[in-house]
């Protein structure tokens, strides 16, 4: 890699300035052609949906890397350079939305294919300050004293636009294919009727030169958490997903008011059944539903929790803990809930809940809940221990609420509710 030398006293011209950029570009350009070699490639740019959502999408900052003259046109007072080629780096620092409206015919889609290309032009005009021999202490104003504008930098830029293939009736329209100089990011469909451009609409280009890609595939890219039920919208970028589907926990049993000499004491609630998944393909857009932790009931049997679900991925909730009985006759021992049924649709995985914990009391005074089943994520409830009361909520997500606990003299009971379940995504390249 060259390097300018200078000497004190000489006279500096402004080649000494020009060449140092140019040297500097081209040792740039040697690593990047070692890296990356000599076809064009980019890094970043990834293409997402607009916030607020419209009929657009917004390209993320990123870079380019092209074959390209070293320099096209002259730079500055060195002269132009076409025998030698060099790997160009071109660069955007900002997002660019670009607008991909909807077909006006019904029944009819259309494929925008977002491509990227290298371009360099010169920028920064503005009216520089020159050397006045006549009056040093005032300069001219541009060359000659001209005041014309003159470029000050040369760029290498990103070149993203959003091309149109052809409408067509929906499954049968095409993507158009790369202009020269082009290559291609993304594709993004857009149906009739459609008023915004969410992450299912959006795909990756069929062999896209993404640096990142043989490099990185398969790494871990995001993970959704779904608390609530919806729809699943991939991260761009997404080629696999492993799926964790959580049942919601039963509740536990209610407990009785008891005379001075009986005791009343509620079962747990069961955990919900867990089905874990590794998907490749048909997962965009995969209907996601949440069960409920199933409610209590004052002196009777707990609520079942709700199924949670991703797509044909099921797993049932728990069953609720059985209600406490009236009894002068110790001890006294209650049942749980009966687990959810196995978990269907997982590929790896397809369990039943943990059951819970009994209730039991020694005495009329003295006695302990069924503590909630256990699911994958953690504990279910704790126990109520000798007092009376209600049993205790569930909050690790898919877990049992507890029995609830009269003693001698005491007033009807409800059992803690059980746990929501949950469906956790994570996304792979």
């Amino acid at each position: 890699m060259d390097r300018a030398l200078l000497y004190p006293g000489q006279i500096p011209l402004d080649t000494d300035q020009l060449n140092q950029t140019r040297n500097a570009m081209v040792g740039l350009a040697k690593v990047c052609r070692a890296l990356f070699g000599t076809n064009q490639v980019f890094n970043g740019l990834s293409v997402g949906p607009s916030s607020p959502a419209a009929l657009t999408v917004d390209v993320a900052p990123g870079e380019i890397y092209s074959l390209q003259n070293l320099d096209s046109n002259a730079f500055g007072s060195l002269p132009a350079d076409t025998t030698h080629q060099i790997v160009k780096q071109g660069i955007m620092l900002d997002k660019v939305t670009l607008a991909c409206p909807a077909p006006g015919t019904a029944g009819q889609s259309i494929n925008y294919l977002i491509q990227a290309a290298f371009s360099e032009v010169d920028g920064g005009s503005t009216v520089l300050p020159y050397y006045n021999a006549s009056n040093p202490a005032v300069a001219y104003s541009g060359p000659s004293n001209s005041g014309t504008a003159q470029n000050t930098v040369r760029q290498g830029l990103v070149n993203v636009t959003a091309k149109a293939g052809t409408a067509a009736a929906t499954g049968t329209q095409t993507t158009p294919a790369p202009d020269s100089g082009f290559v291609g990011i993304a594709v993004v469909t857009v149906a009739n009727g459609q008023s915004t451009i969410t992450g299912g609409n959006i795909s990756n280009y069929s062999g896209a030169p993404n640096i990142a890609a043989p490099l990185m595939s398969g790494r871990l890219l995001n993970v959704q958490v779904f608390n609530s039920s919806g729809t699943y919208t991939p991260t761009l970028g997404t080629n696999s997903i492993v799926v964790e589907v959580q049942g919601a926990g039963g509740a536990g049993g209610g407990s009785l008011a008891t005379s001075s000499s009986q005791a009343s004491v509620g079962g747990a609630g069961a955990a919900g059944s867990y089905a874990k998944s590794r998907l490749t393909s048909g997962f965009a857009g995969a209907a996601v539903t949440i069960g409920a932790g199933g409610t209590g009931v004052s002196g009777s049997n707990g609520n079942s929790g709700g199924s949670s679900s991703f797509g044909s991925i099921t797993a049932p909730g728990g069953g609720g803990g059985i209600a406490g009985i009236l009894s002068s006759t110790f001890p006294i021992l209650n049942g749980t809930g009966i687990p959810g049924a196995a978990a269907t649709g997982g590929n790896i995985v397809n369990s039943n809940g943990d059951a819970g914990g009994s209730g039991f009391c020694n005495t009329n005074s003295a006695g302990i809940s069924g503590k909630g089943g256990n699911s994958v994520f953690g504990g279910g409830a704790p126990a109520r221990a000798n007092s009376t009361g209600n049993g205790t909520n569930a909050s690790t997500p898919g877990s049992g609420g507890s029995g609830a606990l009269t003693l001698a003299s005491g007033a009807a009971a409800t059992g803690g509710n059980g746990a929501n379940g949950i469906v956790i995504v994570y996304e792979y390249a």
